[in-house]
């Protein structure tokens, strides 16, 4: 077992005093760098968001093809979406589609199980409201 030189307790106090310094002088360093960048930031209302390729926003669907597999519910892993019908098969019509963004993870597992690519995400942002009751939204 190596053993360790026991100094002198200046030592560990001028040693802390300049870690500080150091420390200090590499966080100004980096704070003085982001003063003459452009601001990252946006005034939202006023400036539309940039929305990436490839962004997973709300539901939408297309009833008319929708064959209520229900595919799309049981992929769900958080059993956001509630789906309703009357009939079965290609008979069946379809009574309710309500997604509930309380619970949704915006995960696109939802779309990518749709055989016929009824249900989408598209690229428009979650919706904002003031009462949770509110967040639970039909498609049809």
């Amino acid at each position: 077992m190596k053993k360790f030189k026991k100094r002198h307790p200046l030592y560990y106090y001028f040693k802390n005093i300049a870690d500080g310094i150091i420390s200090t002088y590499s966080g100004m360093k980096l704070t003085f760098s982001y003063i003459f960048k452009k601001p990252e930031t946006i005034e939202y209302p006023e400036q539309p968001i940039l929305i990436p390729d490839g962004y997973r926003g709300v539901h939408t669907l297309d009833k008319t093809k929708c064959i209520v597999c229900k595919s799309c519910q049981r992929a769900c892993p958080t059993s956001c979406i509630t789906i309703e019908s009357n009939g079965v098969g290609k008979n069946a019509d379809l009574t309710k589609f309500e997604v509930d963004y309380t619970k949704c993870l915006f995960c696109g597992l939802c779309s990518e199980v749709c055989v016929l690519q009824v249900v989408k995400l598209s690229p428009t942002p979650p919706v904002v409201v003031t009462d949770k009751k509110d967040i639970t939204i039909s498609l049809l």
